[in-house]
């Protein structure tokens, strides 16, 4: 059997579909809803057709209501991936120094404020465990004050104390670490906002 050719626009769809987050992803419900009415309604994954067909009024509502749904749906992924963009923008704005961390304390992002109090360019922050950033002499202490923060049974949680920084040339800094714990959907982000003392 011969194998049927790319659609020609085969690139710019698998683009499109990559900066929507819709491909490799584990399964949506809200999606799995639409395609499963879909199924329902019209017989098909699919509403998309080659051949005229007759629908009759009350089959144009249920398609124009389909259709209504799937737009919301795509504005609640469009957003929801345009917040991370639109909040590490910000963060970059902010003169006070913050880093971010994931659920395993490696660091995400670091504003230009932290990068210069620490000396460290942005790209070398990425990927740094948060405990590289802290003096040796008081890592035990933070990764104590870290567990007693995943501890806490909220999904926002923060606590505010004393620490040494260590710079990439070595200098110990003493700061005041707000830390802050947010569970995002599926996902916990640490975030460090450092004052000097």
């Amino acid at each position: 059997m011969k194998r049927p050719a790319l659609p020609a626009q085969e690139e710019y769809r698998l683009s499109t579909l990559h900066a929507l987050g819709l491909l490799d992803t584990p399964p949506d419900e809200r999606f799995d809803a639409i395609t499963k009415a879909t199924a329902t309604l019209f017989g098909t994954l699919c509403a998309l057709d080659r051949k005229c067909r007759m629908f009759t009024p009350e089959q144009r509502t249920l398609l124009d209501q389909l259709g209504k749904w799937a737009e919301a749906e795509i504005s609640l992924i469009a957003e929801r991936l345009a917040l991370p963009r639109y909040l590490g923008h910000l963060l970059g704005l902010l003169t006070e120094p913050v880093v971010l961390a994931d659920a395993d304390g490696r660091v995400q992002f670091a504003n230009a404020a932290a990068s210069s109090l620490l000396g460290y360019r942005p790209e070398e922050l990425s990927g740094l465990p948060l405990t590289a950033l802290i003096h040796e002499s008081e890592r035990e202490k933070f990764v104590v004050e870290l567990a007693a923060l995943e501890r806490v049974p909220s999904d926002f949680a923060s606590l505010e104390h004393s620490a040494a920084v260590l710079c990439k040339n070595g200098t110990r800094l003493a700061v005041m670490l707000t830390l802050s714990r947010r569970i995002a959907v599926t996902r916990s982000v640490t975030t460090m906002v450092l004052r000097q003392l």
